[in-house]
């Protein structure tokens, strides 16, 4: 593994400099014309509602100049403080993202993946660190090669995380795993996922309010407004049930919870393979892996390689056609019988999908991310 260092996730010094006072008591703002305003570190009443933690490090400012209406000066003052006014509404939403402590954070995060596989030469290794989402650093995690970020280990990480408590946003088409601490029972699930402008013209963000980054972008402000109820909605049932995954890519409907299913998926993403089910892949170009388990044999799995729109069968062979889907369909399930007879698993290589048993160091309703792979 490779340990980080628990960020910075809301820097004070920036913050305090955002809200137009630095670290001295007092400051002057000059004009050209040589009139100045005063401008002292005050604790008005807007400090109440900032979190214990930032209260003595964040300084709300008191400007001070004539009272006259009709003054130069007054209206010099009157802009000012409205702009400041705007900046610190925009430093409270900013605070209200970043209220859990973040070390907190980190700690339970390195104990929900201490049990990810430890061979980094081969493999790679998980990463605690901050990446931007809507213009901010926020609290990160993904799986890292010396190729980059991996895509395809995005979901389980995500899973083990929240089956250790934490609360995660997993952006479409992204390696990185946002996170923060578990949404308590008293929350406002119903509201989690809302909507805001983005970055580009006309666009609109869907993001989550537990942890602040997008989850994906619209161009239809309605659309976007109706997927953000759908995945709040999602988000309710899923704490009101203590479901940590309704469905996880690679994994057939109703084998989610079973850890052993859910350790050989991560083995095979591990390894390079893409799991089926991912919304942000084009099916028709890139195969992906599907484990089921038949209710007959429990401890053995089968996976399939499927590909749109064939799905899982095997291309036929016709005369005088190149064989070029056939091989790679034959490569792929030699892949996934390759990996797993490395991993010490029994397997059996048939033309359509390759079967595994389905032993395990994990114990009783443990997950991936709970027990080591060596």
């Amino acid at each position: 593994m490779i340990p980080s260092t628990a960020p910075e996730l809301c820097p004070l010094d920036d913050l305090t400099a955002l809200l137009g006072a630095d670290r001295a008591a007092h400051g002057r703002i000059v004009f050209a014309g040589g009139r100045a305003l005063e401008v002292t570190a005050h604790r008005n009443r807007t400090a109440a509602a900032l979190p214990e933690q930032f209260i003595a490090h964040v300084r709300p400012v008191k400007l001070s100049g004539p009272r006259d209406g009709r003054s130069q000066a007054h209206e010099q003052l009157r802009h000012v403080s409205a702009d400041l006014g705007q900046r610190f509404v925009a430093a409270l939403v900013s605070l209200s993202l970043c209220t859990a402590p973040v070390s907190a954070v980190v700690e339970q995060a390195r104990t929900a993946l201490s049990g990810f596989p430890t061979r980094t030469q081969q493999l790679g290794s998980w990463v605690i660190g901050t990446q931007v989402s809507r213009g901010r650093r926020r609290l990160a995690v993904w799986w890292r090669t010396p190729d980059g970020p991996v895509r395809a280990v995005a979901p389980y990480l995500a899973d083990a995380l929240r089956r250790a408590g934490l609360a995660t946003t997993e952006p479409d088409n992204s390696a990185y795993v946002y996170i923060t601490l578990g949404l308590s029972a008293g929350s406002d699930t119903a509201t989690r996922f809302r909507v805001a402008p983005g970055q580009e013209r006309r666009h609109w963000d869907m993001y989550d309010t537990a942890t602040g980054a997008t989850v994906r972008t619209y161009r239809d402000a309605e659309w976007a407004r109706g997927a953000a109820e759908s995945e709040s909605r999602s988000a309710a049932a899923a704490q009101q049930a203590a479901v940590a995954s309704w469905e996880l890519p690679g994994i057939e409907t109703g084998q989610v919870d079973n850890a052993q299913v859910r350790e050989l998926a991560v083995a095979l993403a591990l390894g390079g393979h893409m799991p089926y089910g991912l919304t942000d892949v084009d099916y028709s170009q890139a195969a992906g892996f599907l484990i089921f388990v038949s209710p007959g044999e429990p401890a053995v799995a089968s996976v399939v390689r499927i590909m749109e729109p064939g799905g899982a069968m095997r291309p036929k062979f016709r005369a005088g056609e190149p064989s070029v889907e056939r091989e790679e369909f034959d490569q792929d399930l030699a892949a996934y019988a390759r990996l797993l007879r490395g991993l010490g698993r029994q397997t059996t290589l048939t033309p359509v999908s390759v079967h595994t048993d389905l032993p395990s160091s994990l114990g009783p309703g443990q997950s991936p991310g709970e027990a080591g792979h060596h």
